[in-house]
């Protein structure tokens, strides 16, 4: 029988070390290609910056021995802090923050060097390790400070998984002081072997999952770019065509739900005092074209068409509720959902959008003129209706409009 040592289960320290420095290497290597690949991407430089400053110095922690100590212990450690450093100002970055003042940058790393090189902190290693995992516990607050700004500006859900990689990080370094206190070491090697190897570890496991989430982090924000720009108009901002369909068929459906036809008894808390009259409230579908929209073109230039599309889209986001959907058709004309108004709630809102968009495109330095409106309503009543008919029956009531000299509002179906 072979008798087996079970410290030979664990790999020697400066394997380890080794191993979180070409790991780490990869990771930056990973982030510099990417922000090679799309260059207004500034924080994944950031972040492959700081992977590489940590990959030194962990490279030269795995060299003691072998090169001067103040290169194995102050400069490694210096760079493995401003390693994470880096990757706090990455974040800023992917969060749109001011950039920070290059000599911000220089004056932290500086000030850890000096008190790493040559100060009494330097003497002991619990002093030393207390200061390391001091700051590295602050930088990591940072960060999670940034990733909560992120989850809350821009919805981020992989923010949630990060911040719980930070959160363990400044655990565990809390726990490594408290541990170097209460059990005080001079020397690294004084540590048994495999405390060290379970504590490299799970720095590397750590390190390499919130790289990852950094990565998925500029994915998830990318994915929903992409689908902002299929669902949103380039000129206004508001809805496309394709989007504001889906949007107004999916409230179509759920109109057919009991539970949805029985609320309709009472206005929605975001309806304005006097918008909905009657006691039951239905939907509404309205299509509004502005008047004379080729002859703005023709006289004042395509610049000041584009002005007034992005005018109305203002005016008329301006004029709605939350509960309500504005799209764009194409061209000059638009359409907009409205939901729990009865005939009279619609007029109004219609009419105030009208008398609005006119008073702001006459005040208006790009154009300079008076637009109007024409406006076609059509309540929608029954559950069963389909979107195509119902546009078809707005549209009818909008050329309606037109017909009887523009800037009104039509009801379709009512003849006035």
């Amino acid at each position: 029988m072979t008798n087996s040592d079970p410290s030979l289960l664990f790999f020697e320290v400066r394997t380890i070390i080794c191993i979180m420095s070409g790991i780490t290497l990869l990771l930056a290597l990973t982030h510099l290609y990417a922000w090679f690949l799309r260059r207004r991407d500034r924080w994944s430089a950031f972040w492959g910056l700081g992977n590489l400053l940590a990959s030194i110095g962990l490279a030269l922690v795995s060299l003691r021995g072998y090169i001067p100590y103040i290169l194995t212990i102050s400069i490694s450690q210096t760079a493995i802090v401003a390693g994470i450093f880096l990757n706090w100002l990455g974040l800023r970055s992917f969060n749109e923050k001011p950039p920070i003042r290059p000599w911000c940058w220089l004056l932290f790393p500086t000030i850890f060097a000096a008190l790493e090189i040559n100060s009494p902190i330097s003497d002991a290693m619990s002093h030393r390790m207390t200061l390391i995992a001091s700051l590295l516990s602050v930088i990591s607050i940072l960060i999670i400070n940034e990733l909560f700004a992120i989850q809350k500006s821009r919805g981020l859900q992989i923010t949630r998984f990060i911040t719980l990689l930070f959160v363990l990080f400044v655990l565990g370094n809390i726990v490594r002081v408290i541990t170097m206190w209460v059990h005080p070491v001079h020397h690294l090697s004084r540590l048994p072997s495999p405390i060290v190897g379970f504590t490299l570890a799970g720095t590397l496991a750590l390190m390499t999952a919130w790289n990852m989430g950094f990565m998925m982090l500029s994915a998830e924000r990318l994915q929903n770019a992409l689908m902002l720009a299929a669902n949103t108009d380039g000129l206004t901002g508001v809805m496309n065509r394709n989007a504001f369909e889906a949007a107004v068929r999916r409230q179509l459906a759920a109109n057919l739900n009991p539970r949805s036809r029985s609320a309709r008894s009472s206005p929605p808390a975001s309806v304005p005092i006097g918008e909905a009259g009657g006691a039951i409230l239905h939907d509404a579908l309205l299509t509004i074209d502005i008047d004379e929209f080729k002859q703005v073109n023709d006289q004042y230039g395509h610049e000041a068409g584009d002005a007034l599309l992005r005018l109305f889209a203002a005016t008329a986001q301006n004029s709605l509720r939350s509960t309500d959907c504005l799209g764009r058709r194409g061209g000059d004309e638009f359409t907009i959902f409205l939901k729990g108004v009865d005939e009279a709630g619609a007029t109004r809102i219609a009419e105030r959008l009208r008398k609005s968009f006119t008073s702001s495109s006459q005040h208006d330095p790009q154009i300079g003129r008076p637009s109007t409106l024409s406006i076609g309503i059509m309540m929608i009543h029954a559950d069963n209706s389909s979107l195509e008919s119902l546009l078809a029956q707005a549209d009818a009531a909008m050329y309606q409009a037109k017909g009887q000299g523009k800037d009104r509002v039509m009801l379709a179906g009512s003849g006035a």
